[in-house]
């Protein structure tokens, strides 16, 4: 793929069935009984083309749901239900108040609190989301921590653009798997960079997720040589083809509009960015309203001119209607005339209603 090469949007599908809600709202102590035990999964290849791992922090552990994986959170606190055995039945009963978590192969994984820095990466690219939105009219809307359900795993997403069910009754209720696939998912790396970086991509690509962008801050990474950069991944076939762009490097999306990778991994305040894109709209909208003005002004008077033309025409009309007149006036004279004559007994010419010059002299 070439860079700056725009990324085509894949086609909407409607869902074929409702998908499953993911939360319900109950408190804690009303899930569902959890499991005694869980069997821990066996690595996961990364073999995608052109996304390089080389620098994943080495964790001693390639299970995806391995305490050393998903990395201390700030304060050490990962929640009462981190590595909990957990069926899906139960998951279905977690709410938002619980925590945010994935299931990971019967086992309940927590989020790790972000920094300020991953947030205003999230908020800016929902905001770039929306702005575009308005330009391309997709029907599509972008969710934050927003469920996707690969099998009977499910991964909390930073970011997620898809079709929302038109029953939802909000983001919290939305899920979207195999009967609501999403059009793109975005994960922006924190401590769990192994993660996104290495088994996510084999779950969102067995989902069939059509694209998959990583903002790679090269967090927590051990590599010293790792360098931030936003890998753009489509799917080809099982596996997803990336592309990575770095510092002014032009990203060119459906979704996002151009945008550097630095755009992504070093954005402006979202607050400061929204009122520069009211100040935009506002201006836009100032210029339709000029035009819609002039476009007036000048229906006005192409209006006045083709009453102006209507006017000339209906007078040269008239013009040509007593014209007519007077001729047939005149004829109608001329006729009378010649009667008058002939019926004198004055011979008269048949061009002419006047008598003959001999009669005339005759006459005389």
């Amino acid at each position: 793929m070439d860079r700056g090469s725009q990324l085509s949007a894949p086609a909407p599908s409607a869902p074929a069935a409702a998908p499953r809600v993911l939360t319900a709202a109950p408190s804690q102590s009303a899930a569902a009984p959890f499991l005694p035990a869980a069997p821990q999964p066996s690595p996961v290849a990364n073999t995608d083309q052109g996304l390089d791992t080389s620098s994943i922090r080495a964790t001693g552990s390639a299970t995806p749901h391995s305490a050393a994986q998903v990395g201390p959170c700030i304060g050490g606190f990962l929640g009462p239900l981190h590595l909990k055995p957990c069926t899906f039945e139960a998951y279905l009963n977690l709410s938002f108040h619980d925590g945010l978590y994935d299931l990971v192969d019967g086992v309940l994984v927590a989020h790790t609190m972000t920094d300020s820095r991953h947030e205003v990466i999230v908020e800016y690219m929902k905001t770039l989301f929306n702005e575009r939105k308005k330009r391309n009219g997709t029907e599509f809307v972008a969710l934050l921590n927003s469920k996707v359900q690969i099998a009977k795993n499910v991964r909390v997403a930073d970011i997620v653009i898809g079709m929302v069910p038109r029953h939802s009754g909000g983001s919290d209720n939305v899920s979207f798997g195999e009967h609501n696939v999403p059009a793109l998912v975005v994960e922006v790396t924190s401590t769990n960079r192994s993660v996104d970086l290495g088994v996510k991509k084999e779950e969102y690509a067995s989902a069939g997720i059509p694209m998959y962008w990583i903002v790679d801050r090269a967090k927590g990474c051990a590599n010293s040589d790792a360098v931030a950069a936003v890998h753009v991944g489509e799917l080809r076939g099982t596996r997803y083809q990336f592309v990575k762009y770095r510092g002014s490097e032009k990203i060119s999306s459906f979704y996002f509009g151009r945008v550097t990778a630095d755009n992504l991994l070093n954005p402006p305040d979202p607050g400061n960015l929204a009122t520069r894109y009211a100040t935009k709209e506002k201006r836009r909208l100032q210029k339709a309203e000029e035009t819609a003005k002039a476009e007036a002004r000048g229906r006005i008077e192409a209006e006045k001119t083709a009453k102006a033309e209507a006017r000339s025409r209906i007078e040269a009309e008239k013009k040509i209607v007593e014209t007519e007149r007077k001729r047939s006036r005149a004829k109608a004279r001329a006729q009378k005339r010649k009667a008058a004559l002939e019926q004198a007994g004055i011979p008269v010419s048949e061009s002419s209603s006047s008598p003959s010059p001999e009669k005339v002299r005759q006459r005389r």
